[in-house]
């Protein structure tokens, strides 16, 4: 079992360095997103047997490596979207 230490008053003003991350995957200065061409998609979504649109949602950005059926499947999963 571990111990815990509960009078922390002797380490008080005394601050270590913190944990130091290295940057991997992103530039300084630039926004992630900025890095992304995105593209302007509608999504329409319909029901099979009588066509009846039951989803509709136009101009949503999306990364333009982004397959049709990836941009279909992101409205459906996400409750909070934006019905029109």
């Amino acid at each position: 079992m571990s111990d815990t230490v509960i009078n922390r008053s002797s380490s008080k003003g005394k601050l270590g360095k913190g944990l130091t991350i290295e940057r991997v995957f992103s530039t300084p200065g630039v926004h992630p997103y900025d890095n992304v061409t995105w593209e302007r998609r509608d999504v329409v979504q319909t029901n099979w047997k009588t066509g009846e649109v039951v989803f509709e949602q136009r101009g949503v950005e999306y990364p333009d490596f982004w397959s049709v059926n990836a941009s279909t499947i992101v409205p459906q999963v996400f409750p909070w979207r934006s019905r029109t």
